[in-house]
């Protein structure tokens, strides 16, 4: 069985608002004028404003909150040892609020081709998303006439996936509940928390490899996340199973797909539990790198600290790989029985992803 990891960075759910880190500071401006109970932003912006007085003296980025947090970590350590839980509740409120609403249908009472918003009723983005983590599944959607008079209402089945050849697994370096929301829409009995932060969904049950979500840096539904800053290696303690799981995933990999991720030179971990995974395994086939890069600084950097041959870098944004995925989705809609209307198969992401590789 072919065993394919996607590595999903903040790029991957920019496309839905949730700011990278060179946004975070200007996006949540904006939200501390527009939500009164955002007001203790100001004493983060204090912070933060300190912190970019170092522009007079030293060259950096001083509207990336990675780098910012990663200076005010270090005087805190050093000097005051004072609590950075302002900081990480600042971070996923931002999150939290820039996500968008997954808002699905009523199940029972869905009409006409209703695989278009099945995921958010009027977000052609977000069901994009959807199709992606319902292709991870493999699964299929059946549409059955809840009253055979009235073919326009439907009541939707998720049936079990089908077996296959590939085996998929997902290590995302994101805070944010989109993967959640989706898996949630889907089936919330079928999905399983095995641990803090990995999920584990089994659509035919005993599988040998059924899809896992490790989200490795937290998540915002509980607010224990690692914040962005250089020395993540201080709350590694805190995730040591999540951790674990995306050095197990990566090291069993014939193929690893990074989305998103524009391999920033301040993190390191990421760099090293690559080099690490790939070190012990035997059976790596190829890795594809998608990830927007107008300047083509991302490009070099991947150049730079990837060696292995079959290694391909394409400059495209996450919305074109989601589209092309969705609209690889089967629809059967002729030949079923009298009740059954429409069957929507999410089992071809193999050929979807060859066909944007091509493309």
């Amino acid at each position: 069985m072919k065993r394919v990891v996607y590595l999903l960075g903040a790029g991957f759910s920019a496309p839905l608002g949730i700011p990278i880190m060179s946004e975070f500071i200007r996006k949540s401006h904006k939200l501390r004028r527009e939500h009164s109970e955002f007001a203790y932003f100001d004493d983060v912006f204090k912070e933060i404003k300190t912190v970019q007085g170092t522009g007079n003296y030293f060259r950096g980025e001083p509207f990336n909150i990675e780098e910012i947090l990663s200076i005010l970590e270090m005087s805190r350590r050093l000097d005051e040892g004072t609590s950075f839980s302002l900081f990480e509740r600042y971070i996923c409120d931002v999150v939290k609020c820039c996500t968008p609403k997954i808002e699905p249908q009523d199940l029972k009472k869905v009409r006409g081709n209703w695989d278009s918003e099945f995921f958010s009723i009027g977000s052609g983005l977000v069901n994009s998303y959807g199709c992606f983590v319902a292709s991870l599944l493999g699964l299929t959607l059946q549409g059955r006439n809840v009253d055979v008079e009235t073919v326009v209402k439907q009541e939707i089945e998720v049936l079990q996936a089908n077996p296959r050849e590939t085996a998929y697994s997902v290590v995302t370096l994101n805070y944010d509940m989109v993967l959640d929301k989706i898996l949630s829409v889907i089936k919330g009995q079928l999905v399983e928390y095995i641990a803090p932060n990995v999920i584990r969904y089994d659509g035919m049950k005993n599988l040998p490899d059924p899809l896992k979500i490790v989200k490795v840096h937290g998540s915002v539904e509980d607010q224990s996340i690692i914040p962005p800053t250089f020395n993540k290696g201080l709350y590694l303690t805190d995730l040591p199973v999540a951790w674990g799981e995306a050095f197990d995933a990566l090291k069993r990999a014939n193929e690893i797909r990074i989305i998103g991720y524009s391999l920033p030179n301040s993190d390191a971990y990421i760099q090293y539990i690559l080099k690490g995974a790939i070190i012990q395994q035997q059976e790596l086939e190829q890795v594809d790198i998608i990830c927007w890069d107008p300047d083509g600084k991302v490009n070099q950097r991947y150049q730079t600290f990837v060696s292995y041959p079959n290694f391909h870098f394409y400059n495209r944004k996450t919305e074109e790989y989601l589209e092309i995925v969705r609209a690889s989705l089967k629809v059967n809609s002729e030949r079923l029985s009298r009740d059954i209307r429409r069957i929507v198969s999410f089992d071809h992401l193999e050929d979807a992803h060859k066909k944007f590789c091509a493309e």
